[in-house]
């Protein structure tokens, strides 16, 4: 009897499992990824509060496979760098909003400095996967270039 308990349980385990992966599979089949994969918004906002808390890696996997074969890291860790010395750090981020075409993609993001600014950084991206990636890292760098303008009205 414990035998026969067993194998129902194990029968009920494949059938769920099975469900679950079929579930999956059909809502990729209808186009149903963005229920799985994070908005345009969502990705590019990891990118930031990754830049923001030093996880340098994480942030990085938000990148592009083309940004991914470069030297990330070390753009990412100069990044941080420039703006915690410029404005203290980033405080926050929030994606806010997106425009998608196809494979590609716009996507705002609100950072907020330590500072206490708010820079609205506009974000592009491209699905690769069926999933969302940042396209380049040139909004980060303009807001390098926005807490400088910042800085200079503060004068």
């Amino acid at each position: 009897m414990r035998r026969l308990d067993g194998l129902v349980s194990l029968l009920w385990l494949f059938l769920t499992v099975g469900a679950g992966i079929g579930l999956v599979w059909g809502a990729l089949q209808l186009g149903l990824g963005d229920l799985i994969n994070p908005p345009p918004e969502q990705v590019a906002e990891q990118l930031v509060r990754g830049v923001a808390s030093h996880r340098f890696e994480g942030a990085g996997q938000a990148l592009s496979e083309s940004l991914q074969q470069e030297d990330t890291g070390a753009t990412l860790r100069t990044l941080a760098m420039h703006i915690e010395m410029a404005a203290g750090g980033i405080e926050d981020a929030n994606g806010v909003s997106s425009t998608e075409t196809g494979d590609t993609a716009e996507a705002q993001v609100v950072v907020t400095l330590k500072n206490g600014a708010e820079v609205m950084l506009s974000f592009p991206l491209v699905k690769e996967n069926e999933e969302w990636k940042v396209a380049s890292v040139e909004p980060m760098w303009q807001l390098g270039k926005a807490i400088q303008t910042i800085r200079l009205m503060d004068l």
